[in-house]
């Protein structure tokens, strides 16, 4: 069949159709028709059938076929045309096309995989792709509030692609009409289409509503004006040619009709099927058509410019913007996506590692977000260990959101401040989230302060609600505010009732994530707001930076009045690692060893000071191949000692980096990182 479809015409000797028809079993065959352009255009395929259909249940019924007379042949047609393009119309069409198409414009100018030919070969590949039932829904829907067809709006879209791929502001593309006037040709076999070249221009940065009322406009004065030939147009104009290229587009946009094909031949159920497209015409033909609820698409690219992974990749490209289109036709074109996430992930975290500014974005900007993303892809894997206890992701999402659920019932909302003073347990992180799903602010305060700095920020930052250890609740002064003990059984017997699923959003990522209280230059305590948004990002990158995967274990060292707290649970929880969280008691470099090897800590993070003493107390750390699975040791908080360093080195495995990070609390956590290795100068 693709054989058949392949196998050229002679143009001088003819015939210009074949007919051929291959049996495969007595009850199934192939009819192959096969017809030049010449003499047969899209409208004629259903003109054809019908016919066929009336000549065909004539046959088996044993009767004469009568097919209606036509009213004129195509010669009529010919001469027609010929009398009615008389120069008064002629010239009537060729103004309005000059102004419309000016012989100036440059020819668009596409990115290619290879240099353009000095003679094309014309031969051509296709890729296919499918729009989701949803997104063309929408897409038909976006059409019918701007007074738009579907061909409009789906034009609109292909030239918004082909300007943000170009980078020019004057975009031709070619489209067929099915030029079937006078209304008596309609029912004739030939060739009519005729050419249109339909123009959009995107400068002074329009959105994308703008563009589809330029198209809507320009597409119905085309079609009012489409009796020029294009031959007759490319002669007029007479533009300046290029190498290899057409006269005045280099890219077809086809939307094919809905018409069904005749599905019954007398008693034959007829299934049409359609060869590979193996030519290529243009550069580029985008073809669109509906099947069933979806819109399909087929990209016919010449082979001479483009390689397959190309297309693929501009389909892919089409389609990220068509769904950006749906979302915010209002926006401008040029900041409409293009770029689907994969291919946001090559260019901003593969391909651009080490480069800061082009650190990954994540597609939120709540960490609670993150984690709940986590929770859903494995929610079986252990969150959070302690000495005593662990849970898992599913555990934790769960609680969290009934508590978050509690806390709004407290009337906690965005901007509230939730103070939470408790002993290091994994009730601690469970606040922490539930607080964030609920849209406070979490406010960390450490129960080895002096009571009068404690008593400090509970006033100072106007504190909403107070969640608290059950053992610590007497230590906490008198306010007028609501105090929860999360361990209480009594309370814990009634969040646990509360909706499994998280409360609906009311934060914006501008609104506070939490409050760090930190020395001040004047002594006095100074609190220090940072954002949701702040805090996401700066979780996203840093997790990026070090690495951290499911595999990991995450040791959390500090304590969590200090933001490094915040920054190590949120690694762990936004990658799918396990979080192991230190106790009340702080242990001495032999007992920080002996959970690494036991528990398989792979990343910690500790103050510098304590740092210098493991650097003095270790005596090795076996490599990659031993027992020791630490990989990464952040350390912070305070100046680094060199002798500390060298004594370290001497033991540092060579899969083992130190991270050396400083940073003000009004930079979310930290701003600089000296990577060290075991044998950095």
């Amino acid at each position: 069949m693709q054989a058949e479809f392949e196998r050229p015409f002679n143009l001088e000797t003819g015939p210009m159709l074949r007919f051929k028809l291959l049996r495969l079993a007595p009850e199934e065959h192939i009819f192959i028709v096969t017809i030049h352009h010449i003499v047969f255009d899209g409208w004629s395929v259903k003109v054809l059938l019908q016919e066929l259909a009336v000549l065909y249940d004539a046959y088996r019924q044993g009767k004469t076929a009568v097919l209606p007379p036509l009213p004129i042949q195509y010669t009529d047609y010919a001469h027609w045309q010929q009398t009615w393009l008389d120069d008064a119309h002629l010239q009537k069409l060729a103004a309005y096309w000059r102004i419309q198409i000016p012989a100036s414009l440059p020819h668009l100018s596409l990115p290619t995989d290879h240099s353009r030919p000095a003679k094309r070969s014309y031969k051509g590949g296709v890729v296919h792709f499918k729009l989701t039932s949803t997104l063309s829904s929408r897409l038909k829907a976006l059409g019918q509030r701007a007074g738009t067809t579907l061909f409009m709006t789906l034009l609109a879209a292909f030239q918004t692609l082909l300007h943000r791929y170009s980078g020019q502001n004057d975009i031709l593309v070619g489209s067929p009409t099915a030029n079937r006037i006078p209304p008596e040709v309609e029912g004739l076999i030939g060739f009519f289409v005729n050419t249109l070249v339909l123009r959009a221009n995107f400068e002074d940065a329009p959105t994308f509503l703008d563009v589809l009322r330029q198209v809507r406009q320009t597409t119905l004065s085309a079609y009012d004006h489409q009796a020029m030939p294009y031959e007759k147009l490319v002669e007029m104009l007479n533009p300046a040619r290029q190498q290899g290229q057409d006269a005045l587009f280099q890219v077809m946009f086809v939307l094919q009709n809905a018409d069904e094909i005749v599905a019954q031949l007398g008693d034959l159920t007829v299934t049409p099927l359609s060869a590979e497209m193996s030519t290529a015409e243009n550069e580029l033909t985008l073809s669109m058509a509906e099947e069933g609820d979806s819109l399909v698409g087929h990209l016919v690219y010449a082979v001479d410019l483009f390689e397959r992974e190309t297309i693929e990749r501009l389909a892919g490209h089409f389609q990220t913007l068509l769904q950006a289109i749906a979302a915010f036709p209002e926006k401008r074109v040029d900041s409409l996506n293009l770029l689907p996430v994969h291919e946001r992930y090559l260019l901003l975290d593969e391909w651009a590692y080490g480069r800061i500014r082009d650190w990954p974005t994540p597609d939120t900007s709540f960490v609670h977000d993150l984690f709940s993303q986590m929770a859903k892809m494995q929610p079986t894997a252990v969150a959070i260990q302690t000495d005593e206890e662990s849970w898992t992701y599913a555990e934790l999402e769960k609680r969290a959101n009934q508590l978050a659920h509690y806390f709004r019932q407290l009337g906690v909302g965005p901007d509230s401040v939730v103070a939470v003073y408790q002993n290091r347990t994994a009730r601690i992180v469970l606040t922490m989230l539930a607080v964030f799903k609920a849209g406070g602010v979490f406010l960390p305060l450490d129960p080895a302060l002096p009571p009068e700095r404690i008593n400090y920020m509970l006033a100072d930052s106007e504190t909403a609600v107070i969640a608290c250890s059950k053992s610590l609740k007497t230590n906490l002064p008198a306010m007028n505010v609501p105090v929860v003990s999360v361990d209480d059984p009594q309370t814990e017997k009634a969040w646990h009732t509360l909706p499994e699923q998280p409360p609906a959003t009311v934060i914006k990522p501008e609104n506070g994530a939490y409050l760090i209280y930190t020395s001040g230059s004047t002594g006095t305590p100074k609190g220090v707001l940072v954002s949701h948004r702040a805090y996401c990002y700066h979780v996203a990158r840093m997790a990026h930076l070090y690495k951290v995967t499911p595999d990991d274990k995450l040791l959390q060292f500090f304590s969590f009045s200090f933001d490094p707290a915040l920054e190590q649970v949120m690694m762990a929880l936004s990658r799918g690692a396990a979080l192991y969280l230190r106790g009340d008691e702080l242990w001495n470099p032999q007992e920080l060893y002996q959970r690494v090897e036991k528990h398989g800590i792979t990343v910690m993070a500790l103050p510098t000071a304590y740092w210098h003493q493991l650097a003095w107390a270790w005596r090795r750390m076996p490599g990659q191949n031993g027992r020791f699975p630490l990989r990464l040791v952040d350390i912070g908080g305070e100046l680094m000692s060199l002798d500390a360093l060298h004594r370290w080195q001497a033991i540092q495995p060579p899969h083992m980096v130190l991270h050396n990070v400083y940073g003000p609390t009004e930079t979310t956590i930290s701003a600089t990182l000296l990577q060290i290795s075991h044998d950095t100068q």
